[in-house]
């Protein structure tokens, strides 16, 4: 019966006088004014703004996801071949675990190079001493003093320089000899976790810019979650916040952070920190929530007197008895069959059509296309 409405309005608008065609923005014509026979045809009934108290439950989507700090991208500090894997992905890892074992002809290289400085450290501290002693006496200048001291002092620099750099790939200078030289070098878990994902495969060849695993720390597991823009006024930090996996309710968190950009799909970002354990949460798995709105007072109009068209929402405001103008809003919650008007202070003691108002806009739709 709506469709015979619609078309009969058409008709009627078709057959009303023409003038002349004014390029106007992709949107309908702006009013539309009704005949006494149009308004015998169809339903049209008017509401005015009311304030009414919501409380709603916004519902969302978002998956576990986990914070800076908390994934890690391991890297070598030097490049070398992947000699072992001691991981699976998913697989649960403990801290000082060795992930992995690194082989390459550097890792000697720079074993050889601080032995060889230790060595010659020792040679050139006693040359040091002795000239120090001789020039007490007299027996050597102050120039040749100032040289046993510079080479000595390099030595030191050139020493700690090469113990940082073993210490950097998990070599321990203190257990390093000529006798204990290690073509391999280890790759620790600097904590406790599960692996996201493994980028390498043995025999490999791996520079010291490369990730060869993420690894997560359950720990600073979070939930990130997508709200849409007409919702965001209704949320505020700390709000509790239901999380499901598969269904079931499996934890509570706290509302983190409210994104401050509008993705182009119309949401922002929010991040929740949960409140209890994160066991058998896996970094990317997928999740819906729940979000209790604060009770507040706010403007709404029945959910049948707002309408959308080409992603925009819209009112009919009554001009006269038989004018009605198409009129944008920006909605915000929907509860009970009313949604929130957020500009709505600016519409008090107008009259909007409720009953009717999608039959208005088809009508005003087609008809611009037809002009």
């Amino acid at each position: 019966m709506k469709h015979i409405l619609i078309i009969f309005l058409i008709a009627a608008s078709a057959c009303s006088p023409k003038t002349e065609k004014v390029t106007e923005p992709a949107v309908p014509e702006q009013t539309i004014r009704l005949t006494d026979e149009q308004r015998k045809t169809f339903e049209l009934t008017l509401t005015q703004v009311e304030s009414r108290a919501l409380n709603a439950t916004l519902h969302l989507n978002g998956k576990v996801t986990a914070g800076p700090a908390d994934l890690v991208s391991v890297t070598s500090a030097l490049g070398g071949y992947v000699q072992k894997i001691n991981l699976l992905p998913g697989a649960a890892f403990s801290r000082g675990q060795v992930l992995a074992v690194l082989e390459d002809n550097q890792f000697i290289q720079l074993q050889h190079d601080y032995l060889t400085t230790r060595v010659q450290l020792k040679t050139a501290e006693l040359n040091y001493q002795r000239q120090r002693e001789l020039n007490r006496s007299q027996a050597a200048s102050d120039k040749v003093l100032q040289q046993a001291e510079t080479d000595y002092q390099t030595l030191v620099v050139s020493q700690k320089a090469l113990e940082e750099k073993l210490r950097m790939i998990h070599l321990d200078p203190k257990t390093i000899s000529a006798d204990n030289i290690s073509r391999t070098v280890p790759l620790y878990a600097p904590f406790s976790g599960t692996v996201s994902q493994i980028l390498v495969n043995t025999g490999q060849y791996v520079s010291p810019t490369q990730t060869l695993f993420e690894l997560v720390n359950p720990k600073g597991l979070l939930v990130q979650l997508k709200a849409f823009e007409k919702d965001l006024s209704a949320l505020k930090t700390g709000q509790t916040v239901r999380f499901s996996f598969s269904g079931k309710e499996t934890a509570t968190g706290r509302l983190l952070s409210i994104g401050k950009t509008i993705h182009e799909d119309g949401t922002a970002d929010l991040l929740v920190q949960p409140t209890g354990g994160t066991d058998g949460w896996v970094h990317g798995m997928y999740c819906t929530a729940e979000i209790e709105t604060e009770n507040r007072s706010t403007f709404v109009l029945p959910d049948a007197g707002v309408v959308m068209f080409e992603n925009k929402w819209y009112v009919f405001e009554q001009v006269s008895e038989a004018t009605f103008q198409l009129t944008e809003v920006n909605p915000g919650l929907r509860q009970e069959g009313y949604t929130e008007i957020l500009n709505g202070e600016q519409f008090q003691g107008k009259s909007f059509v409720e009953k009717g108002a999608y039959t208005l806009l088809m009508a005003l739709k087609n008809k611009t296309m037809e002009e």
